[in-house]
């Protein structure tokens, strides 16, 4: 998924438990930083 869908869907379900939203955060700042570490390449 693509890091806005995953914000998108971190802010629909506030009612998450927090282990499934720590999930969801600790996947979008994967992604941001492999981004930035895949620019150089491009």
């Amino acid at each position: 998924m693509g890091v806005k869908t995953l914000n998108k869907y971190l802010n629909q379900y506030e009612a998450a438990d927090e282990k499934s939203k720590d999930i969801a955060k600790r996947l979008i700042n994967l992604e941001e930083k492999l981004t930035i570490d895949m620019r150089r390449f491009l």
